[in-house]
């Protein structure tokens, strides 16, 4: 149910020529004259949508509507004002995925006389299997789900003039915030990067709408055929200004959710173009009943549909598909991993092969280095070939001797870097220092026993919660209850640089099973998760801390880059993550679990 202004990607539309659009409309009499039904819009892969000139009629300038962008709700409709309160309930819906997600819609007049316009979405954005093949299909990365969530609140005057908005937008492990404020003909925006913060003006003149302004239009005063209907629209994501056009259109047979599932029904159907300039445009299809509420809708050229149905079935097909969920997840094929405590987890990794060279060329160029799997404190790394490595993590240090030389070892020394103070790492400030004043005493400690303690005072500090905001200062995550991984992570890198402990952070994956569900086959898969944690350097040797459970690593963690936190970019964190797992497919080959009494 992202809305076309919440998603908005760059797409210029090209006029078709008078001789496709003859062939066009001989392909349909042609299945007419042959007793075929006709394909309804839905049946995207056999014909592209038609572009809106290529299927209108003339248009009768008497039949426009210009709707005041305050209430969307054209000055000859037998409607007075937009309904104040409804609730719909949405689903995401991607073949042959499935349901991906899906969100709430609500609407309410408060005691004040204020209309509260609440979005709340999640989706899983998925990439892998065919999505992640090499041209040769004989190479494919792991199948990835990122989660997307979206939660927005509208505050709208009585006489419906949009006045503030406050937006929470989550990619993966981040979540940024907006707050949007209008006054008069100006738009302020409040924006967290959670590593900074901006604020910008926009100026713009009349009143605005928002970005649900479709659904709010339609709402009890659908369109009539060609009827047009403008409005400039705030959008919060892109934080800028866009028109939006809503054009009627003829009924049309589309799908619609019911009990029994998705069937064909005929619906109203009405286009909305969201331009913010000539080039970023994006155009939408909604079909919509006689009280004008959207029953579908869906993005022209992508093939996710939305469709709105009950509280029951989004209970039951959306947050049943959002339970346990992680802000991203990785499937891992190969040997099934037993429940237990693993002792040692073996993975083999192969790598993107390398793209075809000219003729001229004698070998493929290598993989670079940095593009492989590095080792860790207690994670060993084998290079196989170019493209091959195989990597065991354990729970206990492996010796040399077991080693044999073939694996490397994770031995490099402390740097400045180690010990500075960061932006994220403020371990000077007051907030760092307060919490420190709460761990035991630590004279006379070694520089082991130090981590060892700062780990288990972070851990009774924060409660873990896989979906928080992701990156913020120590001395943020120092005032709060409640951090993920990264956020647990960063407060104890802190703490142990302030007691003088060179310390770095892990970005990997933690092998997390899944919770058994009665007759529900099991996957063919292991199931990874984001997550980060610490090694510290203790004397001559790192040592692997995870502050979520305040204790040591345990061997279900797997390490993909190695950060000092010195420069986090938060606009490219999460593709960084991403592009790493992209870059590889790995599969279990061996698993040494100790099993619970």
């Amino acid at each position: 149910m992202v809305t076309e202004t919440n998603d908005l990607l760059d797409a210029v539309r090209m006029r078709a020529s008078r001789w496709g659009c003859g062939v066009l409309t001989g392909l349909v009499v042609g299945l007419m004259l042959c007793g075929c039904d006709l394909p309804d819009r839905h049946d995207i892969a056999m014909f592209r949508k038609p572009a809106v000139w290529e299927v209108e009629p003339p248009r009768d300038p008497t039949n426009d509507v210009n709707v005041q962008p305050a209430s969307l709700v054209p000055e000859n409709s037998n409607a007075t004002a937009p309904r104040a309160d409804w609730q719909f309930w949405y689903l995401h819906h991607v073949d042959p995925d499935g349901v991906i997600g899906g969100g709430v819609m609500q609407s309410q007049r408060t005691d004040s006389g204020q209309i509260k316009l609440e979005l709340s979405e999640r989706t899983l954005e998925k990439f892998g299997g065919s999505d992640g093949a090499s041209p040769d299909a004989s190479w494919q990365f792991n199948a990835i789900a990122c989660l997307h969530s979206n939660e927005q609140v509208f505050w709208h005057s009585d006489d419906g003039q949009l006045s503030r908005i406050e937006c929470r937008v989550r990619r993966g492990p981040l979540q940024t915030s907006k707050y949007i404020e209008i006054s008069g003909d100006e738009v302020r925006f409040d924006v967290d990067h959670l590593t900074s913060q901006s604020k910008k003006r926009v100026i713009h003149h009349g009143a605005l709408g928002g970005p649900l302004a479709v659904y709010q239009s339609l709402l009890g005063n659908p369109l009539r055929p060609r009827e047009v209907r403008e409005s400039k629209v705030l959008l919060p994501i892109q934080e800028t200004l866009a028109t939006l056009q809503i054009r009627g259109r003829s009924d049309a047979l589309a799908k619609r959710m019911t009990e029994q599932g998705l069937v064909l029904d005929s619906l109203h159907e009405a286009v909305a173009m969201v331009s913010i300039d000539e080039v970023r445009r994006r155009e939408r299809y909604y079909w919509y009943d006689d009280d004008g509420v959207v029953q579908a809708t869906n993005i022209t050229g992508e093939s996710r549909f939305t469709y709105r149905c009950d509280e029951d079935q989004y209970r039951e097909r959306v947050q049943g598909l959002l339970q346990d969920i992680y802000p991203i997840s990785i499937e891992v094929p190969g040997k099934p991993i037993p429940p237990g405590q693993i002792r040692q987890l073996a993975l083999n990794i192969e790598f993107k092969p390398q793209r075809e060279v000219s003729s001229e060329a004698s070998e493929a160029p290598p993989i670079s280095k940095a593009s492989q799997l590095i080792a860790a404190p207690r994670q060993y790394v084998q290079d196989i070939d170019e493209t091959h490595q195989r990597v065991i993590t354990a729970n206990r240090p492996v010796s040399a001797k077991k080693l044999a030389g073939r694996f490397d070892v994770y031995n490099t020394r402390s740097f400045a870097a180690d010990s500075a103070v960061t932006q994220l790492v403020d371990f000077r400030s007051a907030g760092v220092r307060k919490v420190l004043n709460v761990a035991t005493s630590m004279t006379g400690m070694s520089d082991q026993e130090k981590a060892i303690e700062l780990n288990r005072t972070v851990h009774s500090l924060l409660s873990f919660d896989p979906l928080s905001v992701g990156l913020r200062s120590a001395s943020a995550v120092a005032g709060a209850n409640i951090a993920d991984s990264t956020e647990h992570a960063i407060l104890l890198i802190a703490m142990l640089r302030a007691k003088g402990v060179p310390a770095r952070m892990c970005l990997g994956m933690r092998y997390l099973p899944r919770k058994v569900q009665p007759d529900v086959a099991s996957p063919e898969t292991n199931r990874f998760v984001y997550h980060a944690w610490v090694i510290a350097k203790a004397e001559d040797d790192w040592i692997s801390l995870d502050a979520t459970t305040g204790a040591e690593t345990a061997a279900d963690c797997i390490a993909l880059a190695i950060d000092d936190l010195s420069n986090i970019d938060t606009k490219t964190f999460v593709n960084r993550y991403l592009s790493i797992l992209k870059s590889m497919s790995m599969s279990v080959s061996a698993a040494v679990v100790e099993k619970a009494d």
